[in-house]
């Protein structure tokens, strides 16, 4: 088994961690190769292209960073926690003993579903595995936000922002703005108002298919910013339009035996392990 390995190299944890995972796959049959140490862009596409598996090591950024980067290649990824919530890693710094398990091929894969947002126009596109966010600035007033399906006014509202979240993205900001957790491999769109100004105003969940617009009209002295995956892309000062439609590709995340997705919800998000 070919194995490419990313990581933050900023990240001392994931420092350490590296030798351990390296010391356990050297003791099976495979070849291992430590992306980040190829300086030619030929080089790197060529062990992706040539190898079986992806291991991610670092928390959320990281593994979210470089997993929508191997997607690009059709890769399996797994990632491996050596942060603090690392909700999307699929293997904690303290369970190396389970890579017998990838290297056997005891594992399942699930397809995450990305989306693309567009951003006044084509010009400005921007592709998402957790969500976009659409948020005021914290000394601007509360924004008017309309929302559009299949060119069908559903709903409009002020609110301090919108969050536009993929299934694996439920359990991110959007279930901190209120918003519902969904199995992480179906195919929707969860909208989460943030802070709405309204009782009767709730998140909603889209078929993937189709486009969803959001409009914000803004108020005089007030800003308006877009970013994607915890990233600012955009500010703006007038109103604007975001277009959100499903991505074609998907990233492609291994799921060991000893974990799913409830198993994570539980430990979690319900805040056990959080400050270990």
């Amino acid at each position: 088994m070919k194995i490419v390995i990313f990581y933050n190299k900023d990240n001392f944890n994931a420092q350490i961690y590296i030798k351990k995972i390296k010391s356990v796959l050297k003791s099976y049959d495979t070849e291992i190769f430590d992306y980040l140490k190829f300086t030619y862009k030929e080089q790197q596409k060529k062990i992706l292209n040539e190898c079986d598996v992806v291991l991610i090591i670092g928390g959320d950024g990281t593994i979210m960073h470089y997993s929508k980067f191997v997607c690009d290649y059709g890769k399996p990824v797994l990632g491996i926690n050596s942060g603090r919530l690392g909700f999307l890693a699929g293997l904690e710094k303290s369970e190396p003993e389970q890579l017998k398990n990838l290297i056997d091929g005891e594992y399942k894969i699930t397809e995450r579903m990305l989306i693309n947002a567009e951003i006044n126009g084509k010009a400005n596109v921007y592709s998402a595995l957790n969500d976009i966010v659409i948020s005021r600035d914290s000394n601007s007033q509360i924004t008017d936000f309309k929302i559009s399906r299949y060119g069908r006014l559903v709903c409009a509202f002020r609110a301090d922002g919108v969050i536009a979240a993929t299934p694996t993205g439920s359990t991110a900001y959007s279930l901190s703005a209120g918003g519902p957790i969904v199995e992480a491999d179906m195919k929707c769109i969860i909208i989460t108002p943030i802070c709405p100004h309204s009782l009767s105003v709730r998140p909603m969940i889209f078929d993937a298919k189709g486009e969803i617009e959001i409009e914000f009209i803004q108020r005089p002295k007030s800003e308006i910013f877009i970013g994607y995956d915890g990233n600012a892309v955009l500010s703006f000062k007038n109103s604007g339009k975001v277009k959100i439609k499903s991505a074609e590709k998907y990233v492609k995340m291994i799921t060991l035996p000893e974990q799913d997705f409830y198993k994570n919800v539980d430990k979690k998000l319900m805040g056990k392990d959080l400050f270990l």
